[in-house]
């Protein structure tokens, strides 16, 4: 994987990309609230740190996240993927609502000290956690190159998603859908304490309601695929989630990681942030709907009658990585 030969990683082949990524996560989680001070004190060595700290943070994340995902199938097997994806999952979010707890008693009272003391800990934390749960779970007798006629480049891949009208459609309906649902992120805590003048302590308190609910929704979820299709749970979820977006709005909550900068030129021309927030919600509520409508075109039947006709596209993807 990666391109760099097993015998120089002890002959495993995802192991030490994890841990390396891991490494990387780990330095920009602890290195981020540093980097974000800095701007306050000297704004462009700052935003210059910010960049380059959650770059790091970005090539770590997608190193470990591809890794695992490809050893966490080697390990699992056919048809014990679903099962471990869904226990990965709910343990992502859990160790969302655990931090966001640990994190709020940490900053109370607020002080950038003690922000970064929080940060430097969760960092640690992750990395010491994730080190002692990877080690030893691959096998280096399973660690066996691909074939050279079984390998894809990424060049392929992006044309087999040319060629496949459907699996065009549900990549562009993934993308919409995630900006939607996770684009809300960046901006809950700040929109906390701007507009009901919650503490730092307080506003943590968001992503971890947000993972439990989360949580409530999996096995929710399990028991009505036995009534209803998967098309109308996602339907039903992604209409959900639209009314949520309206309270949102109304309320004046918004945020997002792209709708950022929405919010910025709303608030900066009307001079209310309360204006920003709804402006920058409205806008996730469109790529709901977007979604919704996507959802729509998307034929499952088509879909699986091309797959079975070549490769699909995710095994595509993950040879490319090798």
């Amino acid at each position: 994987m990666w391109g760099i030969p097993t015998r120089w990683t002890c002959g495993l082949r995802r192991t030490p990309y994890v841990l390396a990524g891991l490494a990387l996560c780990s330095f920009g989680v602890a290195a981020a609230p540093h980097a974000v001070f800095l701007m306050d004190r000297s704004f462009l060595p700052g935003l210059f740190a910010a960049a380059l700290v959650f770059l790091l943070y970005g090539i770590g994340f997608n190193i470990s996240t591809v890794s695992y995902f490809a050893l966490a199938a080697e390990v699992s097997g056919e048809q014990g993927r679903g099962r471990t994806m869904a226990v990965m999952f709910a343990m992502m979010i859990s160790g969302i609502i655990v931090t966001a707890l640990f994190v709020g008693q940490l900053v109370e009272p607020y002080s950038p000290a003690a922000v970064n003391v929080a940060f430097a800990y969760v960092g640690l934390a992750a990395f010491v956690l994730g080190t002692l749960a990877i080690l030893g779970l691959e096998r280096r007798d399973t660690a066996q190159s691909v074939p050279a006629e079984e390998r894809h480049t990424w060049l392929v891949l992006a044309r087999a998603m040319g060629e496949n009208p459907q699996v065009r459609l549900f990549f562009v309906y993934l993308i919409v859908l995630l900006i939607a649902l996770l684009g809300q992120d960046i901006l809950l805590e700040p929109y906390g304490g701007q507009v009901f003048d919650l503490s730092v302590r307080q506003t943590t308190r968001i992503s971890s309601l947000w993972g439990v609910f989360v949580l409530v929704s999996l096995p929710v979820a399990a028991l009505l695929e036995g009534c209803f299709s998967r098309r109308a749970l996602a339907a039903a979820g992604g209409l959900t989630a639209l009314a949520g977006f309206g309270g949102i709005i109304g309320g004046g909550l918004v945020g997002s990681l792209s709708s950022g900068a929405v919010y910025d030129v709303a608030t900066s021309v009307t001079q209310n942030p309360l204006v920003g927030y709804v402006t920058a919600f409205g806008m996730l509520a469109v790529c709901m709907i977007v979604s919704l409508m996507l959802l729509r075109r998307i034929d499952v039947t088509a879909f699986r009658r091309r797959a079975d006709e070549e490769h699909s596209v995710l095994e595509r993807a993950a040879l490319a990585g090798e």
